[in-house]
């Protein structure tokens, strides 16, 4: 989002700089610098385009930064379809920090009220997370927040996709496949100098996402 971008956000908000400042939680000299150029961190452009969607503008799709059905825009997995209708759901978004825990339904029962939400792309996400040095290949760079969907293990895993495995050791985002032993999942990334590793499948403890949506980085 530019500063050409978030100016024309604004005026179309009929927000000044001042009222901006206020929903965003920042200075409105925050705000001058933002126009100005300053970057604009990742969690506040997604209180932005929340902002675009409230006032039900999100037909003018430059107002977003982008149009979300562009090519090149987003990451989609090939199954994902859009609604007539645009309209994002609010998903946790799961920080690094906390990737270290079992993730499971019942986690954001209990701890995902202090989590920052974030706008997701497509309707039905559990939760949304960072990527930071996992070497899952081009289309799923550092920095970039994907979006998760929990899944049936027993029914359903696409091989050689993105996928979050919640372990009792904490959360593995990883490419999956078949392991060598029975039973077993390979866990891999694109970039050979992140290692493959396998481990134990076990649905009884384990918790499956499949990535259903990455935002690009710019």
């Amino acid at each position: 989002m530019s500063d050409l971008e978030l100016k024309k956000v604004r005026k179309a908000l009929k927000l000044t700089q001042t009222e901006l400042g206020e929903k965003l939680g920042v200075h409105y000299k925050t705000i001058q610098n933002w126009e100005k150029g300053g970057t604009i961190p990742h969690a506040k452009k997604m209180l932005i385009r929340e902002l675009v969607v409230q006032s039900g503008k999100t037909a003018d799709y430059s107002l977003l930064g982008a149009n979300p059905k562009a090519s090149g825009t987003m990451a989609y997995e090939r199954e994902v379809r859009y609604e007539a209708s645009w309209l994002p759901d609010q998903v946790p978004l799961l920080p690094l920090s906390a990737r270290t825990l079992e993730i499971s339904p019942a986690h954001f029962r209990e701890f995902g009220a202090p989590y920052e939400r974030v706008m997701s792309p497509i309707k039905g996400a559990d939760f949304a997370t960072i990527l930071s040095s996992d070497g899952l290949g081009p289309e799923f760079p550092d920095g970039a927040i994907v979006f998760f969907k929990r899944i049936d293990p027993d029914l359903f895993i696409e091989w050689g996709k993105v996928h979050a495995v919640s372990t009792r050791n904490g959360l593995i985002i990883k490419r999956l496949n078949t392991g060598t032993k029975e039973g077993s999942l390979l866990c891999s990334g694109a970039d050979p100098l992140f290692g493959a590793f396998e481990i134990s499948r076990d649905s009884s403890t384990m918790y499956f996402y499949k990535a259903i949506a990455c935002t690009s980085v710019k």
